[in-house]
């Protein structure tokens, strides 16, 4: 009997632990993902205006889109927020900031 139990503990564990590494990272929050981004030298620009977005403008905006957003929206957001929050800190070049991939794509859902 305790053998059994043993073993059923066992592949508990296993089980457990095979599915927390599968587990998707968790997002950082808006303001954690910008925070980083904005002091790893990378800023938002309107390209049309060259108008500079600050940090708080953007995590606004984001907590906002993520409240109203559907539930594939929020995945994309939490996608990009992941890049956001990867970039290397003190970048030294623009390409070094680059999310564009995962903002285009949560615009293309989100709009």
């Amino acid at each position: 009997m305790t053998s059994r139990i043993s073993i059923l503990c066992k592949a508990v564990l296993v089980t457990t632990s095979l599915l927390a590494a599968c587990a998707k990272d968790e997002p950082p929050s808006c303001q954690q993902a910008f925070s980083h981004y904005y002091e790893a030298g990378c800023s938002f620009y309107d390209l049309q205006t060259d108008y500079e977005y600050s940090e708080g403008e953007m995590n606004q905006a984001c907590r906002e889109i993520k409240a109203a957003g559907s539930t594939s929206c929020i995945e994309a957001i939490d996608d990009w927020l992941i890049c956001l929050n990867d970039v290397p800190s003190a970048t030294s070049s623009n390409s070094a900031c680059d999310c564009s991939q995962d903002q285009e794509q949560m615009l293309s859902i989100c709009q």
